[in-house]
C-alpha cells in the first residue's frame, strides 16, 4: 500500500520525521544566519574584488537556504498529514476546534497579563519547531489573542504527543504562580471540561520537565561603536555537557527582528539583566539549572569591575551581578581576530588541559600549574614593579612551561598601555585563564587566594570547580556588610577564563570575519 493510502502512519516513522525536521530546522536557522552576516559583509565591502567574492559566496548560501527551506515544507506538510493522528473522537484533518469552547477560553485569558500568555505560547511552541523562518511571530503580535487562535487552532494545531496545543496553552497558563488563583481555577476547570468531552488524554505538562541540573550560559558580546557606544549580541545555550555534542544556540533578542541592542557603558548591566530575564524563560521546562553569565569584551575593558554592578533580585532589592550568578569575563578579540590565530593558540593550550584533567587532578595539584605575578621566587618578589617587568618574557616562559593560569596578587598597571600588553601577553601565550585582584592593599590577600585552591581532595573535573569556588568567594564578600565588603578578595577578584568550544555563532571561524569588533 502506498504511504499515502495508509490511514495511520506507525509511530516510529513519525518519529524519524521529527528528528528529521529538527535536524533540517536547525541547518535553516545555522544557513539563515550567515546569508544574514554575508550580506551585511557585503554591503559594507569597499573593495571591489572582495565584494565580488562576497557575493558570489551569498549567491551559493542562499541557494542552500532555499533548499532547505523546500525540504523543510516537504516534511512539515509530511508531520501535517492526517494519516500521522489517531483519536479515538478527534480526526485532526476535518477536526475544527468548537468555537463555544475557543470563546470561553478568551474571556478567561484576556484577563492575564499578555507577557505571561507570550511566554506560555513560546513555551508551547519550543518542542514543535525550531525558530525558522519567521515561525514565531513577533513578540508584540503575540499579545494580540486573534494570533494565538491563528498559531493554535490553524498553524500548529497539535504538539509532538498529538495533544491540541491550544490545551497545552492554557495548561501551561494554569501554572504560572503570577496569575490570579481565580483565573488559574477558571483555566483547569476549561481544560477539564474540553479534555472530557473530546476524550483527550492529556499529560501533565509538569511530566515533561527535563530532568537533572543543566549547565546554562548566557553569552553576551561587546562590541564598541566609539563615542562610549557599544552594540550587545547575546545567545543562550541551554546545556552545555559536552564539547561533542554540539548544543543549541538560541538567539536573545530585546526588540524583536534587531539582533544587536544598542546602549552606552553605564547601560550595559540593564540590558545583560533583560537578556538573563528572556534566559529564565527559556530555562523553565528544566527542573534546576545554573546559569552562568559569560561577557565578552574588547581590550581595553577586560579589568572593569561589571561584577560589582547591581541587578534586581525582587522585593525592590538589588544585589551585584556576582553575587547572583557565576560571572565569567570572555576576551573578544582572542576568538574574533587574527584570522582566527588567537584561537588556534587557545586550542592547542585547552588540549594540554583537558589531557592534565584527565588525569584526576586535585585543585590543589591544578595550582601547581598556574604561574604566579609577581613571581614567587623571593627575590624577584620584592623587586617586582610593572615598570621594569618584561611582559615579552612572561609571555614566552608561560609557553615555554604550558601554564594553565595566571594569578596576580598584585595591583594590575595603572598605566593603561601597559594594562593593555598583560592581556595581550595573556592572549598571545595561550593561557585560557587569568585571576587578579583590583586592589592588593586588602587583609589576608594571600590566604583568601589560597581559598579558591584550598580543598586538597576535591577533584577537578572541569574548570566548573574552579569557577564554582571562586563565586563562593564573591558571594562571601557580599555578604558583608557595605563598609567591610572592601576588605575581602572576592569584591575586587577579576576573573578571564576562555572556553574555546564555547563561543557565540556568531564568533564561529565562518562567521568571525564578518563581525569583528566596530563593524
Amino acid at each position: 500500500m502506498a504511504e499515502s493510502d495508509n490511514p495511520v502512519q506507525p509511530q516510529s516513522q513519525r518519529e524519524r520525521w521529527q528528528k528529521e525536521r529538527d535536524s533540517l530546522a536547525e541547518a535553516y536557522e545555522l544557513q539563515r544566519k550567515k546569508v544574514a552576516e554575508l550580506r551585511k559583509a557585503s554591503v559594507i565591502e569597499t573593495d571591489v574584488s572582495r565584494k565580488f567574492q562576497y557575493e558570489q559566496n551569498l549567491q551559493s548560501a542562499e541557494s542552500e537556504l532555499k533548499k532547505l527551506d523546500d525540504d523543510l515544507n516537504s516534511i512539515e506538510q509530511k508531520l501535517n498529514s492526517p494519516s500521522i493522528y489517531n483519536y479515538t473522537n478527534i480526526s485532526p484533518p476535518g477536526f475544527i476546534f468548537p468555537d463555544k469552547y475557543w470563546e470561553t477560553l478568551v474571556d478567561i485569558i484576556s484577563q492575564i497579563d499578555p507577557d505571561i500568555r507570550t511566554q506560555a505560547c513560546n513555551s508551547t511552541l519550543k518542542d514543535i519547531t525550531q525558530d525558522v523562518r519567521g515561525s514565531y511571530p513577533k513578540i508584540e503580535e503575540l499579545k494580540k489573542i486573534s494570533i494565538l487562535k491563528k498559531i493554535f487552532l490553524k498553524d500548529y494545531p497539535f504538539n509532538n504527543k498529538d495533544i491540541p496545543t491550544i490545551i497545552e496553552f492554557a495548561q501551561r497558563l494554569s501554572k504560572y504562580e503570577e496569575v490570579d488563583k481565580s483565573y488559574r481555577y477558571e483555566l483547569k476547570e476549561w481544560i477539564e471540561c474540553v479534555t472530557r468531552e473530546l476524550n483527550i488524554e492529556l499529560p501533565n505538562c509538569d511530566e515533561s520537565k527535563l530532568a537533572g541540573t543543566a549547565q546554562s550560559y548566557l553569552l553576551i558580546i561587546v562590541i564598541p561603536q566609539g563615542n562610549d557606544k557599544f552594540n550587545l549580541k547575546s545567545e543562550l545555550i541551554c546545556n552545555f555537557t559536552n564539547i561533542n555534542d554540539s548544543p543549541k544556540h538560541i538567539n536573545l533578542e530585546l526588540e524583536s527582528g534587531i539582533s544587536a541592542s544598542k546602549c552606552s557603558w553605564n547601560e550595559i548591566i540593564d540590558k545583560i539583566y533583560s537578556f538573563i530575564k528572556i534566559s529564565r524563560n527559556h530555562l523553565r521546562d528544566y527542573e534546576d539549572y545554573n546559569l552562568t553569565i559569560e561577557l565578552f569584551l574588547p581590550l581595553p575593558y577586560l579589568d572593569k569591575s561589571i561584577d560589582l554592578e547591581e541587578i534586581p533580585i525582587g522585593f525592590g532589592e538589588k544585589r551585584a551581578i556576582a553575587n547572583e550568578y557565576q560571572f565569567v569575563i570572555r576576551s573578544l578579540e582572542r576568538i574574533s581576530e587574527q584570522d582566527g590565530h588567537y584561537l588556534s593558540l587557545l586550542h592547542r593550550r585547552w588540549k594540554i588541559l583537558t589531557q592534565f584533567l584527565d588525569k584526576k587532578p586535585t585543585l590543589k595539584n591544578f595550582y601547581e600549574k598556574i604561574e604566579q605575578i609577581p613571581p614567587k621566587e623571593k627575590s624577584c618578589y620584592s623587586n617586582f614593579t610593572w615598570e621594569t617587568c618584561n611582559l615579552k618574557e612572561f609571555e614566552n616562559n608561560w609557553d615555554i612551561k604550558k601554564s594553565l593560569g595566571i594569578q596576580v596578587t598584585c595591583d594590575l598597571p595603572i598605566d593603561k598601555e601597559a594594562k593593555r600588553k598583560f592581556f595581550i601577553a595573556l592572549i598571545r601565550s595561550g593561557v585560557p585563564m587569568s585571576l587578579w585582584t583590583r586592589c592588593s592593599a586588602i587583609p589576608n590577600l594571600e590566604t583568601e587566594f589560597n581559598e579558591i585552591f584550598i580543598d586538597e581532595t576535591e577533584i577537578i573535573a572541569d574548570l566548573n570547580n574552579l569557577c564554582e569556588s571562586i563565586w563562593k568567594l564573591r558571594r562571601k564578600a557580599h555578604a558583608k556588610q557595605d563598609e567591610d565588603k572592601q576588605n575581602y578578595l572576592g569584591y575586587h577578584l577579576g576573573f578571564i577564563c576562555d572556553h574555546p568550544y564555547r563561543i557565540p555563532f556568531s564568533l564561529t571561524n565562518e562567521n568571525q570575519r564578518l563581525l569583528e569588533p566596530g563593524q
